[in-house]
C-alpha cells in the first residue's frame, strides 16, 4: 500500500539559507537593473549632476556662518529682478546684497531679543499666495522685523529735546552772501529771497524755512551738507552766518567758451548734414569767479593756463577742448558756439547755464529761535532711520565671505532667471 511520503520539516538553519538565496537573487536582478539603466543613461545623469545639480547646492556667500546656495540666490534674483527678469545680469550684485542685509537684520536683531515666528510668516505666506521659498520667508521676515526694530531704536529717543528753528538758503558766492545780507538789512524777508535765488532745491521750495529742527535731523534734510548740527548749535539767535560747501551740487554755471572751427559733416551715411564746432571752454560755478576769469583773460591770460587752473571740465587729454555737435549741448551754450556771427577765435562774455551743473557755493543761515519742544512725527522718523542705520553700520561685515568664483556664479544664477 502505497504511502504519501511524509513531510519534513525544515529546520531554523535550511529556512535562512534558502531565504538568503532568495533574497540574493532578487539583489542581483535588481542591480543588473540598477547596472543596465546606468549604462544606458550614465552619461546623462553624470551631465545632470554636473551643470544641474551641483551648481544649484554649491554656496553662492557666507554671512557669518550661515550658508546660502545657489538655489537660494536664483530665488532672491527672481525676486530682486521682478518683472524685468530678462535684465537679471543687472541686478545679481544687488541680490547678493539683499542676501547680506536679510540674514544680518535676522542675526542684529535676534541678539537684540527681537524675533519674528515662522507662524507669522507662514500667515503672509499663505494670504498673499507667495512662493514658500526659504527667499521668501527671508524677505517676509525681515519686512516684519523693521517695523519692531523701528519701535525698539524709537523707545531709545528723548520725545522731547532742544529744537533750533533754522532758516538757509544756497548761494552761489561769497559775493552773493554779501549782497544777500544787505537786502535783509533793507528789509527784505528771508523767506522771500530764498524763493528767488536758493540753488538747492530744499531750501528753495520750504521758501528757507526749514522749521525747528532737533539735533541730528540737518543732515538728512540738506544731504550731508557742511551746514551741520555743530553750527546751528551754536549761532546767536538772529544772526545771520554764512559757511562755504566745495562739494555741493547746483543747478548753475557759467561758460567762458572760443571758437577754434566750425564745419558742417556728415555722419553714418545720413543725408542731412550736422554742424560741428571745436572750441574751448572755461565752466566755472559762479558769476564772481566769472568775472575774474574773463578779466585775466582781457588782460592777456593763457586760455589753457586759466581754463586748467578754474574750470570744472578740465580733462588730462584734451585740456579745455571740446568736440561739439549742434544738438547735445544747451540752448544757450548752442546760441553762442554756432551763432553765424560768432567770430572764430575771439572769448564769448559770460554765458550763464542754468541746464549744467556745478559744485561749490554757500550756506546762508540764521537760527530765529531756540526751545525745548516735542519731535515730530516727521523728524522722529528721520531720527529712528538714523539709529537704525547706525546700528547697521556697526555689523561686523567681514564675517561675509563670497566665494571665490562668484562672478561665475553671477553669470549663472543671471542665466536661469532670464530664461525663466
Amino acid at each position: 500500500m502505497n504511502k504519501t511520503p511524509a513531510k519534513r520539516k525544515m529546520t531554523h538553519v535550511v529556512r535562512e539559507k534558502k531565504r538568503k538565496n532568495f533574497t540574493d537573487i532578487i539583489k542581483f536582478a535588481v542591480f543588473t537593473v540598477i547596472a543596465i539603466v546606468v549604462g544606458l543613461v550614465g552619461v546623462g545623469i553624470h551631465e545632470w549632476y554636473k551643470d544641474e545639480y551641483k551648481p544649484m547646492h554649491e554656496t553662492v556667500i557666507d554671512v557669518n556662518g550661515t550658508k546660502f546656495d545657489m538655489t537660494y540666490y536664483v530665488d532672491m534674483l527672481r525676486y530682486v529682478s521682478g518683472e524685468y527678469y530678462q535684465y537679471a545680469a543687472y541686478f545679481t550684485s544687488y541680490a547678493l546684497q539683499y542676501i547680506e542685509y536679510y540674514e544680518l537684520i535676522k542675526q542684529g536683531a535676534e541678539e537684540l531679543g527681537i524675533t519674528v515666528s515662522e507662524k507669522e510668516i507662514t500667515v503672509l505666506i499663505k494670504e498673499n499666495e507667495y512662493d514658500n521659498t526659504p527667499a521668501a520667508r527671508d524677505m517676509i521676515r525681515a519686512s516684519l522685523l523693521i517695523p519692531l526694530l523701528e519701535e525698539h531704536f524709537g523707545s531709545q529717543i528723548d520725545a522731547s529735546t532742544e529744537h533750533n528753528y533754522v532758516l538757509a538758503m544756497f548761494l552761489e558766492s561769497q559775493s552773493q552772501v554779501d549782497a544777500v545780507k544787505s537786502r535783509i538789512a533793507s528789509g527784505e524777508l528771508f523767506k522771500d529771497i530764498a524763493e528767488e535765488l536758493s540753488l538747492d532745491t530744499t531750501t528753495q521750495k520750504a521758501v528757507g524755512d526749514l522749521g525747528w529742527l532737533p539735533k541730528g535731523v540737518i543732515d538728512d534734510i540738506l544731504g550731508n551738507t557742511v551746514l551741520t548740527d555743530e553750527l546751528v548749535s551754536n549761532a546767536v539767535i538772529g544772526e545771520l552766518n554764512s559757511v562755504e560747501d566745495t562739494t555741493k551740487t547746483k543747478a548753475v554755471g557759467y561758460w567762458i567758451l572760443k571758437v577754434i572751427e566750425r564745419s558742417a559733416q556728415v555722419y553714418n551715411g545720413a543725408e542731412e548734414e550736422v554742424e560741428v564746432a571745436t572750441i574751448k571752454a572755461i565752466l566755472v560755478g559762479s558769476q564772481e569767479l566769472a568775472d575774474e576769469v574773463l578779466t585775466l583773460l582781457n588782460n592777456g591770460g593763457d586760455f589753457d593756463e586759466l581754463a586748467e587752473e578754474y574750470s570744472q571740465i578740465w580733462d588730462e587729454d584734451d585740456g579745455c577742448v571740446l568736440e561739439v555737435e549742434q544738438g547735445t549741448y544747451s540752448e544757450v551754450f548752442e546760441a553762442f558756439v554756432f551763432d553765424e556771427d560768432t567770430v572764430v577765435n575771439t572769448i564769448s562774455e559770460i554765458i550763464r547755464d542754468t541746464e549744467k551743473t556745478t559744485s561749490g557755493g554757500y550756506w546762508l543761515y540764521q537760527v530765529t529761535d531756540n526751545a525745548i519742544r516735542d519731535i515730530s512725527e516727521e523728524n522722529m522718523e528721520i531720527l529712528i532711520g538714523d539709529a537704525m542705520d547706525e546700528w547697521v553700520a556697526s555689523f561686523d561685515y567681514d564675517t561675509v565671505i563670497e566665494s571665490e568664483n562668484i562672478e561665475e556664479m553671477k553669470t549663472f544664477a543671471a542665466a536661469k532667471v532670464s530664461g525663466s
